[in-house]
């Protein structure tokens, strides 16, 4: 097993296998990256920081290097992996109707919500034929 020297303030020097080592500095790094991440946090809006939070989440991303296989559905024409990522980002679409169908004020939030827009008879139909 390998051993490093490692330089401690408080007890001088001493000897640390380099499983040890490497797990300090892992640690360590995490430490780090945790508090610059809550910093950025802080200094969000808001209405922003729930977004944050769920592109930040483990796993969130998993769908950017996911292989596009068009038999387990993994692929996005260039329009949907557009607005995917103008969902994540929480930024506005383009050249979208002002008026939903049903007459109400469109956005993205009634969109996805309202029953005679369509996405929401979409999902429904997409996981009945998923589940099928």
């Amino acid at each position: 097993e390998q051993s490093l020297w490692i330089d401690d303030e408080r007890t001088g020097k001493f000897i640390m296998d380099a499983k040890e080592a490497k797990s300090k500095v892992i640690k360590n790094k995490r430490k780090i990256q945790s508090a610059e991440k809550q910093s950025v946090r802080d200094n969000l809006p808001e209405n922003e920081k729930r977004l944050f939070e769920e592109i930040s989440s483990r796993g969130a991303s998993g769908w950017l290097t996911a292989l596009p296989l068009k038999e387990h559905g993994f692929i996005l024409n260039k329009q949907q992996f557009r607005d995917a990522l103008l969902l994540r980002y929480g930024l506005p679409f383009e050249n979208i109707p002002t008026t939903c169908t049903c007459g109400k004020s469109n956005s993205l939030e009634h969109t996805l919500s309202c029953a005679l827009g369509g996405y929401v008879y979409m999902r429904h139909n997409n996981i009945r034929d998923l589940t099928a």
